[in-house]
């Protein structure tokens, strides 16, 4: 009897370990077949900005470079300020709770220009499908005399400038204030809170394949939806004041480490698939 119960387990523990290799090649497989979808999911212009400033100069504008399809890009494509007022666009050794090199934009809140501007634009449409995670972090220091008022913008840009999203920060009191959305399609809302000079990790999730927008936002998630990301053209992405949603109001805050990545959609239910079966095969 011992010697059958021995035989049992010894076949049970064969029969799990030739079952690993198995798995293991349907991983493969499924990567393979996976793989031309993944691809398939971007543009062959897609950008991937991973922008920190840390190799610019102290009280000067940020560098810039044209982007290079298919190339990481480490600096954004423009900036803009008013040379007839004090708007300004400056890399700081540190501002607000950022410490490590970021850059600041000063508005008046003059209504007659739109400075300043930080922007980074690629080449024609970015993506037509999947998903792409943007994320960068953000002291606002001042801005603002009255309750409710819309500061500087966080803009997804399509054809002709037009925004296919647009992210407020929004005075509520003089500590601080919310998050505002206003999208394209006509969805919106306010979500998430933050305090002047502290620091704040923005992270916006642009989903193709079910038109939404998730933003996680000073620990608040709002998600816009519908999006209607299938119809629109996104060029690229812009820090701006609040002109032509509010008369601009004066702010000074700062931004650091924007980058944005590519989540195909693909690609991540590979990664749940591979988990799912570290699990089992540790079961």
């Amino acid at each position: 009897m011992k010697q059958q119960k021995e035989t049992y387990m010894s076949n049970a523990t064969n029969s799990r370990l030739s079952r690993k290799p198995i798995a293991g090649l349907i991983i493969v497989i499924v990567a393979m077949a996976l793989a031309p979808l993944a691809e398939a999911t971007w543009t062959t212009n897609l950008p991937i900005w991973n922008v920190n400033f840390n190799s610019d100069t102290v009280g000067s504008p940020p560098s810039t470079a044209g982007f290079v399809s298919n190339q990481t890009a480490t600096k954004p494509s423009d900036f803009g300020t008013n040379a007839a007022g004090p708007e300004t666009v400056t890399v700081m050794s540190s501002y607000g709770g950022l410490t490590d090199k970021p850059v600041r934009l000063l508005s008046t809140g003059d209504s007659s220009d739109s400075a300043p501007r930080l922007d980074f634009i690629g080449e024609g449409n970015l993506i037509t499908n999947g998903a792409i995670r943007i994320d960068f972090d953000t002291s606002m220091v001042s801005g603002g005399t009255g309750d409710g008022q819309l500061l500087g913008s966080f803009r997804g840009l399509q054809n002709g400038g037009a925004h296919l999203f647009a992210m407020f920060w929004q005075r509520d009191n003089a500590g601080g204030g919310s998050w505002a959305f206003n999208c394209a399609s006509g969805g919106g809302g306010v979500g998430g809170n933050w305090l002047f000079g502290e620091t704040n990790h923005v992270t916006i999730i642009m989903n193709w394949d079910n038109d939404t927008i998730t933003t996680i936002l000073g620990g608040g998630v709002t998600t816009v939806n519908p999006l209607e990301l299938g119809v629109n053209t996104l060029l690229g992405f812009r820090f701006v004041d609040a002109g032509g949603f509010a008369s601009p109001k004066p702010y000074d805050f700062a931004i650091d480490n924007f980058s944005v990545i590519p989540e195909p959609s693909a690609l991540a239910l590979l990664g749940l698939s591979a988990l799912l079966l570290r699990r089992r095969m540790r079961g």
